[in-house]
């Protein structure tokens, strides 16, 4: 794991922790996926503005951050998970 990886799943923890009951952790995807098509369009119609066009390496970018987020968004929640497990433990 990276050290992003980890500063994510020990927030995730902590979010879980702090935060009483269970999260809803199909909601945080969700948000998260539509978050990624709305940066991922944004993105593409600002290099079009902009640059005046998309080159194919602009394209590959995109798509690997957007792969990227959604990565750290499952790590978030398998940090909440380990949060809500510790929050068990501690009542």
């Amino acid at each position: 794991m990276d050290l992003y990886a980890i500063l994510v799943l020990f927030m995730g923890v902590v979010f879980g922790f702090i935060r009483r009951g269970k999260e809803e952790r199909r909601k945080v995807l969700e948000v998260l996926i539509i978050s990624v098509f709305l940066g991922l369009t944004s993105a593409t119609a600002l290099s079009y503005l902009v640059l005046d066009g998309v080159g194919l390496g602009e394209l590959v970018g995109i798509f690997g951050i957007s792969i990227a987020a959604i990565i750290y968004a499952i790590v978030f929640i398998f940090g909440t998970y380990i949060g809500d497990v510790l929050e068990k433990f501690r009542k």
